[in-house]
């Protein structure tokens, strides 16, 4: 909550608001100028409502007036209703740079506040207006001065009633502006201006360059005659005779302000495209124009070619479109495929139709995506467009080979294909590139092959499987989708390292994942290990050696598979920030090597996985490698001789090792370590804003927080504020912990706060938050349903407070110095007005 006063505008009835404001003028208004009053429809009627210049100076300056939507413009409409100079210099301070954005479009602010000030003025050559800090001065060195304004952010100023901003308006636009902009312009500076302005500026006009239209002559005639008529605002308003289309200034305010119903309002386009045609519009212009759905083609074609990323993505682009080719544009990757890839997304662009009538080939099926998922009617289209390739390596390879180079379209490729096959029916591939690791998409033809193999009949792959090179392969496997009888052919042709190929590549399919885990080769698992989200327990399953399906503690192992050098190298010597994480499954391995290299370069603080990995090692390799690991000093990275287990796990192996049942003591001790309250007394054990980092050790080491044990100790002895908030700030937090800290914390901690949308309840906070000014905060936290909180918090604070407004005023009043809950504030103020 914002401000003291937006707590009684909040939650009394509205129908007491002119009571309140009575009682607190002064921090109201106050509140209205830091943007601290509640934006909802109630209090934005009441503000309205009101007559009080120092209110609507507030509102002038507040965050209502800047807002865009309905509110803002009501805000707005009020505000400019007493052509206060004063009220409206204010006003468009607030919105002056409301109306900037990279990609302009729908209503803004600043042209919305503009327009209705303009309309509003009734003695434009009052001197308020122009004194120092005024409207006209402000605005007009905000247009000279400010070389950000783009040319769109001068056509309010068309309907200014105060000559010298149409005069800047006019100079800018001049090449955009049509015959009825130039008359309308000349009617609204004709009330400031006057004759003489309509001379001066009869003398510009003829004057401008052709650009700026053929009727110069006849507009510079109509401006003459007007200054020299008896009523010149009639002359110039019979010029226009009423029925004159919009144009593209008067078209893009009524967009900006709302003026014209974007979405029924039937467009009359012939003027905007004649100015269109003469001189292209400006960019802003177009993009503004393109969220109609009526917007004509010739419009948007040059900002299709000059800036096609602010083309609406639901802007149904025509076949034309395609042959539109988009200029360099700095900072933004554009290409046809993106075309192309909108109109297959949107169905704009039937695939047969693509395939066949344009091209080049390698910008379809890249358009297509490699890696996409696609609909029937596009699958079909791909296997009747390889069908007559066949099986045949010749032609599939010719395919590949002239994808790059071949400006036609993919039908005209593959009949060149199949006819350079029965020519030359050798197949050979062009150049032989070796695999990558990890694998990145495939780019270019290798995409485009992966493409259509995938859309082609079962053996098509197998029958190239001789003749592609080791990159080919491992895109295949990954994206083409094969069947089992083309997969199994192709791991067969190129020998067991076509599986470690393949895992490199990132496979993410279920059961690609499974087929290859079981291979139980250690180059294919060291690759699925890194490059994979394979999930933790099979990633422990690699590092402990244990076949696939083999579960962790098995007591039998039917064989070892080895953990691969790669992942070995990996674990020893990546940024400890890339590897922690997988150096604690080494916990679980058993491995004297890995368990080396993860005490040497990462800690193991909980007692119960520090015993956890001496179990494994003990149950994998017996006593003497247990001993041997306590034994070490000299461990990978380390610097120091001291030993990285601490001296109770170190006393705890000793005493194991000298038992006759060792591996029994040993276990014991892992497991008492290990359950719920042993896990809860480490976690909370010290208190304070340590139990934050225990938690994520915790987590890491030995998986969830056993929140009952948490909460039977903090039963037992309460945890202090720093442990509850480091708790608090945890997802799964108990909701118990919570209304702790909610009732014991002088201030609204982070933590708290996020925590107050996710479990806690209107209630919770009314009658467990304190002080009440916390409460409030708290109850302000969930931005996105804070309305809904604060009703249902309001209608229990107006059952206590009722309509009476001095009790709410009361309350307001004690709000930042009461110690107790937002409900005991209630009482309180309620008692003290004897209700």
């Amino acid at each position: 909550m914002d401000s003291t006063a937006g707590f009684a505008y909040w939650f009394a009835d509205s129908a007491i608001f002119p009571a309140l404001y009575d009682r607190m003028r002064t921090d109201t208004i106050d509140a209205v100028r830091r943007g601290g009053l509640p934006d909802t429809e109630d209090v934005v009627a009441f503000v309205c409502a009101r007559d009080d210049r120092e209110l609507d100076l507030a509102l002038a300056v507040s965050g209502l007036a800047a807002d865009g939507g309905a509110l803002g413009r009501r805000v707005v409409a009020k505000l400019v209703a007493g052509g206060d100079p004063e009220v409206a210099a204010a006003l468009f301070r607030t919105v002056a740079g409301r109306g900037r954005r990279r990609v302009p479009t729908g209503p803004t602010p600043r042209e919305t506040a503009l327009v209705a000030i303009f309309a509003a003025v009734t003695a434009p050559t009052a001197p308020g207006w122009r004194e120092p800090g005024g409207l006209v001065p402000s605005a007009a060195a905000g247009l000279i001065d400010d070389k950000q304004f783009l040319a769109s952010d001068f056509v309010p100023f068309l309907t200014a009633p105060f000559a010298d901003l149409v005069t800047l308006a006019v100079e800018r636009l001049a090449p955009h502006l049509a015959f009825a902009d130039w008359v309308r312009a000349a009617r609204a500076a004709l009330r400031d201006g006057g004759a003489a302005w309509l001379r001066k500026t009869a003398d510009t006009v003829a004057e401008l360059p052709e650009e700026c239209g053929d009727f110069r002559t006849e507009l510079a005639g109509l401006l003459r005659r007007a200054a020299s008529a008896p009523n010149p605002d009639a002359t110039l308003e019979q010029a226009l005779d009423g029925h004159e289309p919009p144009t593209p200034a008067s078209l893009l305010l009524a967009l900006r302000t709302e003026a014209c119903d974007t979405a029924t309002e039937t467009v009359d386009w012939t003027v905007i495209t004649a100015v269109h045609e003469r001189r292209a519009l400006p960019d802003e212009f177009l993009v503004e124009y393109a969220h109609r759905a009526d917007c004509p083609w010739e419009l948007l074609a040059d900002l299709h070619q000059r800036r096609p990323h602010e083309l609406p993505e639901q802007y149904a682009l025509p076949w034309e479109s395609l042959e539109v080719r988009p200029k360099h544009v700095p900072y933004v990757t554009e290409s046809r495929a993106r075309v192309l890839r909108r109109g297959l997304r949107n169905g704009w662009f039937p695939i047969r139709r693509l395939l066949c009538e344009t091209g080049t080939a390698l910008e379809v099926l890249d358009a297509v995506g490699v890696d996409a998922e696609w609909p029937d009617e596009v699958h079909d289209a791909l296997a009747e467009l390889v069908a007559p390739l066949g099986a045949d390596p010749a032609a599939w390879l010719r395919v590949y080979t002239q994808l790059p180079r071949f400006r036609g379209t993919c039908a005209v490729l593959v009949d060149g294909a199949v006819a350079h096959a029965r020519r030359h029916p050798e197949p050979k591939w062009p150049r032989r590139t070796d695999t990558e690791t990890p694998a990145r998409l495939p780019q270019g033809a290798r995409a485009a092959l992966a493409l259509l193999l995938a859309a082609a009949g079962e053996g098509t792959a197998a029958a190239l499987a001789p003749y592609l090179d080791p990159r080919a392969v491992q895109d295949v496997l990954r994206y083409s989708r094969l069947g089992p009888a083309d997969r199994d052919a192709i791991l067969a042709a190129h020998g067991p390292r076509a599986a470690v190929w393949w895992a490199a590549a990132r496979p993410t399919a279920e059961d690609d994942l499974a087929l290859l885990l079981a291979l139980d080769d250690p180059d294919v698992n060291a690759m699925l290990f890194r490059y994979t989200r394979i999930g933790h327990e099979e990633r422990r399953r690699i590092l402990a050696g244990l076949p696939y399906g083999t579960a962790l503690g098995t007591a039998h192992r039917t064989r070892d598979i080895p953990v691969a050098d790669d992942l070995v190298e990996a674990l020893a010597h990546h940024e400890i920030g890339d590897v922690r994480p997988w150096l604690l499954l080494c916990v679980d391995s058993g491995d004297p090597g890995l368990l080396r290299i993860m005490l040497g370069r990462a800690k193991v603080y909980s007692e119960a996985a520090r015993l956890r990995l001496l179990v494994r090692l003990w149950v994998r390799h017996g006593p003497a490698a247990v001993e041997a690991l306590l034994d070490e000093t000299v461990f990978p990275t380390r610097r120091t001789d001291k030993h990285p287990l601490p001296p109770a796990t170190l006393r705890t192996a000793r005493e194991a090792l000298a038992s006759p049942d060792g591996l029994r003591v040993l276990r014991e001790a892992a497991d008492r370590e290990a359950s719920p309250d042993a896990v809860a007394a480490y976690l909370i054990g010290r208190g304070g804003a340590v139990v934050g980092e225990r938690a994520e050790h915790v987590v890491a080491e030995l998986g969830a927080i056993p929140w009952d044990a948490v909460l039977a100790r903090h039963a037992a002895k309460p945890m202090n504020d720093e442990a509850l908030e480091a708790l608090a700030a945890r997802p799964d937090c108990p909701r118990e912990l919570l209304l702790a800290l909610v009732e014991r914390c002088p201030t609204a901690p982070r933590a708290l706060t996020g925590a107050a949308g996710r479990v806690l309840t209107p209630g919770d906070i009314l009658h467990r938050a304190s002080p009440a000014a916390q409460g409030a905060a708290l109850l302000s936290a969930d931005m996105r349903n804070r309305a809904v909180r604060f009703a249902a918090a309001g209608a229990e604070l107006r059952a206590v407070l009722g309509d009476d407004a001095d009790a709410w005023t009361v309350a307001t009043r004690l709000l930042p110095d009461f110690s107790g809950t937002m409900a005991e504030l209630a009482a309180t103020a309620a008692a003290a007005v004897g209700r």
